[in-house]
Order: structure tokens, then C-alpha cells, then sequence
């Protein structure tokens, strides 16, 4: 977003109280869209009865419950609705404290919101729009839609380069529940032609079209974080977004909505970084696997996102990460494998029956009782893990090293973790060992989750055996687990 559309000064109100408006300035530069008033559009105090007839007593107010804020602020958007705006702080002198409106003395109060949609007074958070635009991180070296050719001319004596730009075409692929479409379109930009040189600029963007409307929040979470999420496991970086626009159903215009989660876009026409390809482009993955991945996303959920999330997690122990990826590991499984069970209920029932004929403790009896009608009859943890490692086993080769001592050794962990097994106080050693584990579970699950998108064993095969980052980790793993991975 433009620095100029991230500070506007204006005037605002509550939209169940379109009298009382209060100048003021929008503040986009953090996380949450923040409010600084100029005024109050609500008292810190109320009168309540003192028992005594024409005597009022006052008592501090509770601050006022999160509601719509509405504005019209210089700049291009001119409205702008604020949701769920909330008091952070108010402050003024006594007798202004009294007022809610911008006279009485000077007051100040700041409010925030769960998220800004600039151009229009949306009603509240239950607005449903029929379409979504976004922008990611890395999302154009996923894309490769550049738009962009060049021929050199390989004779000597002709120093000639002709490059050639064609606007690459929009690419739709209809949602699987047949509920809509998914877009994926380019927009340019060209530079002048200065004494230094030129560039053309080509950048991606995805487009959600859905036959019934959709809300913000629904929006958000449904198709720009799902496909965050999935960039994120392609590229071994975090890929969040960077744009987000919904349209209008009546008007069909786009509105440009301010939400925690958003980035500064890193693309940098001079940065090699942006080029670094996915471990699957859009032409190896395929537009229909990208709108197949909402809906499995959203049978997985939170897996997924778990999974993404430690790809770049700093500042967390590698003890606890590894924990929660044993945690997601066992959770993808069930939900892979519903209904997974070493005895079948009639065994179940049979062995329950057989153990009232023996002879025991009741106390003990009822125990063994309960553990075999809760537990053991349940798939185990490491039978889930070889499940998984044997599903990726051609298609990931050398993700778990020698699997029967990667199963054990993550097992350990995971147990020694959970139960306060093991000491916290771990040496360099172990923590490098911690981190080799924690990083194979990620790269299996991102394996089995893509094998579940539907991309080819081989092909996956094919392209990690030329990513670098995954090259890197085991490499690293055999320098940190040379038992498992030498």
C-alpha cells in the first residue's frame, strides 16, 4: 500500500450514531487499523443516582463495546469502514471526561479494529462479497507468467538483444465444488526509458469469483491463508500476503481491506531472491491442484497450517516444535486414515468379555477394563509413523533415513517431551539431533500433504532431488544424526 494511503487525516463515527462525528486520523502503518481521535465518540463517565434528590453522582464508565466505525478521510479510498473498532485509550481533563462529543474541553481517544475495508460504509462483518483478489509473497516465482522473451543475437559484429513483452493471458479454473472460479492474472508495470535503462514489471495476483457471496473474515481464512499456507510448503519460506481486495455484489467494485496478517510485498526488481524457484511451479503443480487445495486445506485443518508455520519458526524452542509436529504427524494420519483400529469392535467386544472370566484385582481388572475399550484397540503412534514414512517412501526418498531408527528416535522424543522424560538441558549435540528430527517431520508431512493434493510420487521425486533446500536439510541431517541419516 502507498505511504500516502497509509496515514489519512478525517472524520469519523459510530454507524449506529451518524450524529456525533469527531475529527481524527487513520493509521494503517501497524497490524490492526488504528483510529487516533481528535475528540471522544463516548464518555468515560455516567451519572447514576446518589440517593439524595438533585444531587447526581458520577462513576467511570466501562469502555464501549466494539462496534463499526465509519469515515470519510483525505485520499483515494475516501470511505472507510472500520470493524469491530474497540478503545485502546482515552484520555483529557476532568471536565471533558464528562462529554462525548468533540466539544467540552480536549480529549483524545484511539481506537482499534479487527480490520479496515477502505472505499465504502460497509454494514458490519456479515457483508458478503462476491469475489476476493490477494497477492502473496514469492507468489510470481511460483506463477512464471512473466510475459517476458529475449532473442541475443549471437553474431560478434551484431551486439543486437531484442526482448519482447506479451501480457500473459488470465488462467481460470473452476473450485471443485463448483461454487465458483479461481483466476490466476498478471498486471504490469513499465518503467520509462532513462539513460541507465528500463524494466517491465510483471506481477501475479490470484482472484477468487463465488457464486454466493462470501464474507471478510470467511474470505481470509478459506482462500488467502489456505493458500499462504500451501506457498509456504512449496517455497520452504513463509509466503504470507501481501494484498487483499474484495468486490462489492451490487456495484462490482474492489475494496482494498487493511488485515492483520498482511505484509510489505518483498518483491525488488533488482533481487535475485524473487527468482528463486518452488519446489513445484504453477505449470508442474497445475491451477486445478491449487483450487483443489482449499477444500484439503479445510478437511485438514489446522494440520496444514501447522506444518507451514514451522518453516520459519524462530524464537521457539526446538523442543516444543518438534513436539507439535509429532502432535500434527499423529493428527494428518487420523484424518488420512478415519477409522484406522488393531482390533476390530467384535475383537474388541470378545476381549472385554474374556477378561470378566479372569481371575484379578477388580481395581486392576477395571483399569485393563478401560484401557482396552478407550485405548488399545487404537493405532499407536509409531504405527502411525511408519504409515506415513512408508507413504512417502518413493516419492521423498531418504526423508526418515534408515526408518526404523528415525521412527524410534522421534518416538523417544515425542514421549520424553510429553511425559517429562528427558531433560530440557540439552547439549548442543542433542539440539542439533532435535532440529534434524523436527525438520524430516515437516519435510515428510509437506510430502504426504502434496501426495494427497494429488501430485505424482515421481515428479515429486524428481524435483526435491533438484531442490536445494531440501538438499540442504539432508545433508545436515547426516552431519546431525549420522546413525539415522549416514
Amino acid at each position: 500500500m502507498p505511504s500516502n494511503e497509509r496515514l489519512m487525516i478525517g472524520q469519523f463515527w459510530f454507524a449506529n450514531n451518524p450524529d456525533l462525528v469527531v475529527p481524527g486520523r487513520l493509521d494503517l502503518t501497524g497490524e490492526r487499523p488504528r483510529v487516533e481521535l481528535h475528540g471522544a465518540l463516548s464518555s468515560s463517565v455516567r451519572e447514576v443516582s446518589s440517593g439524595v434528590p438533585g444531587i447526581s453522582q458520577f462513576v467511570n464508565a466501562p469502555p464501549p463495546k466494539p462496534q463499526t466505525l465509519y469515515g470519510e478521510v483525505l485520499g483515494i479510498a475516501r470511505r472507510v469502514t472500520v470493524i469491530d473498532a474497540y478503545q485502546v485509550h482515552k484520555t483529557g481533563d476532568v471536565l471533558s471526561m464528562w462529554s462525548d462529543g468533540s466539544s467540552g474541553g480536549l480529549q483524545q481517544q484511539i481506537l482499534e479494529g479487527e480490520y479496515a475495508i477502505l472505499g465504502v460504509h460497509a454494514q458490519d462483518a456479515d457483508v458478503p462479497f462476491s469475489a476476493l483478489h490477494f497477492r502473496l509473497c514469492f507468489q510470481d516465482a511460483w506463477a512464471q507468467l512473466s510475459g517476458l522473451s529475449m532473442a541475443i543475437n549471437p553474431d560478434p559484429h551484431n551486439r543486437t538483444v531484442a526482448m519482447n513483452y506479451a501480457m500473459p493471458e488470465p488462467i481460470v479454473v473452476p473450485l471443485p465444488g463448483g461454487d465458483g472460479h479461481l483466476t490466476l492474472e498478471a498486471a504490469s508495470a513499465i518503467s520509462p526509458l532513462r539513460v541507465a535503462g528500463a524494466y517491465i514489471l510483471t506481477r501475479t495476483y490470484l482472484k477468487v469469483e463465488l457464486d454466493e457471496g462470501v464474507t471478510v473474515r470467511a474470505a481470509w481464512a478459506r482462500f488467502v491463508l489456505s493458500a499462504s499456507a500451501l506457498l509456504t510448503l512449496l517455497h520452504d519460506k513463509a509466503c504470507k500476503p501481501t494484498e487483499f481486495e474484495v468486490q462489492d455484489v451490487a456495484s462490482g467494485k474492489w475494496y482494498r481491506v487493511h488485515m492483520p496478517g498482511l505484509v510489505s510485498d518483498p518483491s525488488d526488481v533488482r533481487s535475485p531472491k524473487i527468482d528463486e524457484p518452488a519446489l513445484l511451479t504453477r505449470s508442474e503443480l497445475g491451477l486445478e491442484r491449487f483450487a483443489a487445495w482449499f477444500d484439503l486445506a479445510h478437511r485438514l485443518a489446522p494440520l496444514p497450517y501447522v506444518v507451514a508455520d514451522a518453516v520459519q519458526a524462530t524464537g521457539r524452542a526446538v523442543e516444543s516444535l518438534l513436539l507439535e509436529l509429532a502432535a500434527a504427524a499423529e493428527g494428518i494420519h487420523r484424518r488420512l486414515y478415519p477409522g484406522s483400529r488393531r482390533l476390530t469392535e467384535q475383537e474388541t467386544s470378545e476381549a472385554l468379555e474374556a477378561l470378566k472370566e479372569l481371575d484379578l484385582n477388580p481395581a486392576a481388572k477395571e483399569v485393563l477394563r478401560s484401557a482396552m475399550g478407550t485405548y488399545l484397540w487404537d493405532v499407536s503412534f509409531p504405527q502411525r509413523l511408519r504409515q506415513l514414512s512408508e507413504d512417502v517412501s518413493s516419492a521423498m526418498p531418504g526423508v526418515t533415513g534408515k526408518p526404523g531408527k528415525w521412527k524410534s528416535a522421534v518416538c523417544d522424543a515425542r514421549n520424553g517431551f510429553a511425559h517429562f522424560l528427558v531433560s530440557m538441558e540439552s547439549d548442543e549435540a542433542k539440539i542439533l539431533g532435535y532440529a534434524a528430527l523436527h525438520k524430516s517431520l515437516r519435510w515428510l508431512l509437506t510430502g504426504r500433504i502434496l501426495l494427497e493434493l494429488g501430485v505424482p510420487g515421481e515428479l515429486l521425486a524428481q524435483r526435491l532431488a533438484e531442490f536445494r533446500r531440501y538438499n540442504h536439510f539432508l545433508m545436515n541431517a547426516k552431519e546431525s544424526l549420522p546413525n539415522i541419516y549416514g
